[in-house]
């Protein structure tokens, strides 16, 4: 589980800091108890920071929606968010009226965003309660640290790679001995009964 969780954080760009870790996790299973599936998460987590980033550096299609979002994609040392905190900060301004819902569609995915509209954001009407969603899931959850998860991913890569190795131990071995096991099954089998 550690290994799939440390695939699917990369996969979603949240692999880059324990607190970026930390949130996915968290905002995860906030929206898996709405019903959202990993799969959906993870590319709307990707997607809104991929977006976003590209709205900052100037891109028209995303321009205008990181123009409306401000300084709230922003830390407090000037560095856009992590991918957890974005995608919270797209719910609370689609909630508040900042963006539209085709706004929070187009950066969050074609797909993700009305899935997590209708799912999530719905439950979460407000900032407040959005917090306290995320909060009683932290505190009701087995966060794993991002070197436990790495560590687990290389160790289930490693034991992958003996397991490759020792079957083709294996096939090395048994193969120069098949054409004599096949002889000697059909020898067998002749020198059996009929009636077997």
């Amino acid at each position: 589980q550690f290994d799939d969780l440390a695939k699917s954080a990369r996969t979603a760009n949240a692999a880059v800091s324990e607190e970026a870790f930390r949130g996915f996790q968290v905002l995860g299973g906030a929206m898996a108890e709405a019903g959202i599936d990993a799969a959906t998460f993870e590319r709307a987590m990707l997607q809104t920071t991929s977006r976003i980033q590209a709205g900052v550096e100037g891109q028209k299609s995303y321009q205008k929606i990181t123009d409306k979002l401000g300084d709230s994609i922003r830390d407090t040392n000037g560095n856009l968010k992590t991918g957890d905190q974005l995608l919270t900060t797209m719910i609370n301004a689609l909630n508040e009226g900042t963006i539209t819902t085709e706004e929070f569609a187009k950066v969050v995915g074609g797909r993700a965003g009305p899935l997590i509209q209708s799912q999530f954001a719905s439950l979460n009407k407000d900032a407040a309660t959005l917090e306290a969603t995320l909060k009683d899931v932290e505190a009701n959850s087995n966060i794993v640290s991002l070197d436990a998860a790495q560590n687990a991913e290389v160790f289930n890569d490693t034991v992958g790679r003996l397991k490759a190795s020792f079957g083709q131990l294996l096939t090395d071995a048994i193969t120069p001995l098949l054409p004599k096991l096949v002889k000697l099954s059909q020898d067998i089998l002749e020198a059996m009964p009929a009636i077997v």
